[in-house]
Parts: C-alpha cells; sequence; structure tokens
C-alpha cells in the first residue's frame, strides 16, 4: 500500500564504530582534518551517492574508498570490518566540555527518536586531549548492521545536552539511478517494526507533470498505477499472512526506459541488522 502526496519535507536532520589512537600523534591527526577539509571543499550540494543526508560545516566525513585507502593516514583503517562500506567521522571543533560521547540516533533502535551511546576506545580524558592538542576527534562508521535506506545521525555529545556536533547519513542508501546518472528514487526507511515496514520513497528524476507506470510485487500481492510526477509516496511492502520477502518495485517512463529496484521488509531485514549482510 502507499500514499501520494505532493508535499516535500526534507530534513537535515549489530553497529561497528571505533575511535582510534595513531603513532604518530598529533601529525596524524593533523593530516587527517587535512583531509576531511579537502574532501568538504569540493563535495558536491547533492550527494550522489545517496549516503550524506546533512552535517555540522564543522564535522567532516571521508568514505574510506580503495583510492582513498592508499593514503597513509587512512590505511590503517581500510581493513577494519572488511566487505563493508566505512567512513572517518571527523568531528573537527570539540566544543563544551566532558564528559564527551558519542552518540547515535537510527530508525531500528528500540526507541528511534532517542541518541544512545556507543561504546568506543577513547574516554572523555583523551577527547580533551585531542580538543587541547589537535582539535579533532575520530570516528569510523562501518555500514554492517545498518538496514537499507536507514538513516542515522551520528553525534559528539557534551555534558551540556545543548551543546554537540552532528552528522546525518544513510549507510545503505536505497537510490534508483537513471542511465544518465541522475537519481530517479530516493528512500529512505520510516517504520522499522518487521511487520509494518515502511518506506518514504521520493521520486524526483521526472519531468514536472510526467506520468510514468509504478508497478509493485510481494508476494501475491501486485500493484499497477500510473502516477504523475515528481511524487512522494509512502510505501509498505508488507503483504498479509507473509512475515517478510522482498518487494519488487520497476518505474517505466515514457521515453521507453524501465528502472527497478528491491525492498526487503519484515524478517528479511533481520539477515542486515545480524550484520550477516
Amino acid at each position: 500500500m502507499f500514499v501520494i502526496s505532493k508535499k516535500w519535507v526534507f530534513w537535515g536532520a549489530c553497529l561497528l564504530g571505533s575511535i582510534y589512537g595513531h603513532a604518530d600523534g598529533a601529525y596524524f591527526y593533523f593530516e587527517l582534518k587535512a583531509l576531511s577539509t579537502q574532501a568538504d571543499a569540493v563535495r558536491p550540494k547533492e550527494d550522489p551517492s545517496g549516503v550524506l543526508i546533512a552535517k555540522d560545516p564543522t564535522v567532516g566525513i571521508l568514505p574510506l574508498t580503495e583510492e582513498l585507502g592508499k593514503n597513509p593516514v587512512l590505511s590503517d583503517w581500510v581493513h577494519f570490518d572488511p566487505g563493508f562500506q566505512k567512513w572517518v567521522i571527523l568531528f573537527r571543533e570539540i566544543p563544551g566540555e566532558e564528559p564527551y560521547s558519542i552518540q547515535l540516533k537510527r530508525t531500528a533502535h528500540f526507541k528511534p527518536e532517542a541518541f544512545v551511546p556507543v561504546e568506543t576506545t577513547t574516554t572523555s580524558e583523551k577527547v580533551v586531549l585531542m580538543k587541547k592538542h589537535v582539535g579533532v576527534v575520530p570516528f569510523v562508521l562501518s555500514a554492517r548492521g545498518f538496514l537499507p535506506g536507514e538513516s542515522v545521525t551520528c553525534r559528539l555529545a557534551t555534558k551540556d545536552p545543548k551543546i554537540y556536533r552532528e552528522i546525518s547519513l544513510c549507510p545503505r542508501p536505497l537510490i534508483l539511478k537513471k542511465t544518465s546518472g541522475e537519481i530517479l528514487l530516493k528512500a529512505t526507511l520510516q517504520k522499522y517494526p518487521y511487520e509494518h515496514t515502511s518506506y518514504d520513497v521520493e521520486i524526483s528524476g521526472v519531468k514536472e507533470n510526467e506520468y510514468f507506470k509504478f508497478l509493485s510485487k510481494s508476494g501475491s500481492e501486485v500493484m499497477r498505477n500510473i502516477l504523475k510526477g515528481p511524487v512522494f509516496i509512502n510505501y509498505a511492502p508488507g503483504v498479509l499472512g507473509l512475515k517478510g520477502g522482498v518487494a519488487h518495485l520497476e518505474i517505466s517512463l515514457d521515453d521507453g526506459t524501465s528502472y527497478k529496484i528491491d525492498f526487503p521488509w519484515g524478517i528479511e531485514l533481520f539477515s542486515y541488522k545480524s550484520g550477516k549482510k
């Protein structure tokens, strides 16, 4: 089932993550800070990967790609949690006073509106030293354990709950691109409960008032519609009597091209949360 709306709302707003030390001390962090600043300077306004949602300008983010992994500053982290995309999140200007903590807010939490502290190898005392001598705290985030389309906010919290640094991203983006490379569809996991999985689907890669075919297949349930874009859809792929599965979505445009994307739902999400996928 899905609900169609023309109203757009944009929010700026098993996990593996660690804060690491390094033998080269301050020099290492200064180099890391420089890399992050350079990356932010050339980062496109619209993230073509669909990962970055919003960030404080004082927070940097570096994807641990093979190319970037050749840099000695990042090489130690490339093999951390192999097989999954990783990022170095860099809190470059540390605010407030201790105690400090890294906290996450994610859709898959029991209370998705709350921030939950993350176990790390860096104490508040070490953060204070970094603040004094280097002014940067790195946090390595792996996509393992996150759900497809799930958004997460990573925060460096301080003693004062009103003072913090944070960044919001989608470690496993659900995006569909046209042959031109333009993003046709972007989906965000809205509700996590297995029996009521739903996604917010943004279909923006169509012309204003362009009609297109929307086909959804989930279990034995098939839905066909003609929609007019751009459009925002709340998509619930669950099927009565089933505990989970994968819904197959297909969008066919007026130019004859068609594009497909899958949406896991229900117990199918277990393997993602457990880190097996």
